[in-house]
């Protein structure tokens, strides 16, 4: 079973089955009605699921997905069909190396994770949001 932890009326979990990032996306969606990969829209969203995501992976900076491709369009990153804004890429990324079109959580700084695109193919664990019901 799951554990959600609350935090600026969304609930997330950390699920740390590795898996592909299709699969890390149907896995959320069949876990609550309306759950998703985490949409990060912010520094201090970002901050907050970087510190969850430390706290669950015991202190180790472990690889996490996060909502974000560019599948559609390659160079135009959203959150399934929401234009990406912010985004804390880690130096010289995106490259979209051989293919990359998913995002994940990579490297540490400053209490935040900066971001990496990946093959959508390599299985990592990886992080669901769903939104409190209005």
């Amino acid at each position: 079973m799951e554990q959600w932890h609350y935090w600026n009326k969304s609930f997330y979990t950390f699920v740390h089955t590795k898996s592909t990032w299709e699969d890390a996306a149907i896995s959320c969606s069949s876990m609550r009605e309306g759950a998703h990969l985490v949409f990060i829209e912010s520094e201090v969203e970002n901050k907050e699921v970087s510190r969850l995501a430390k706290v669950a992976s015991e202190g180790q900076e472990e690889l996490w997905w996060i909502g974000l491709t560019d599948k559609e369009t390659e160079g135009v990153w959203k959150w399934y069909n929401i234009t990406a804004i912010y985004t804390p890429w880690m130096e010289y990324q995106p490259d979209d190396w051989n293919g990359e079109d998913c995002g994940l959580l990579k490297e540490w700084q400053d209490d935040r994770a900066l971001w990496n695109d990946e093959s959508c193919s390599f299985k990592v664990q990886f992080i669901c949001e769903k939104d409190m019901e209005a």
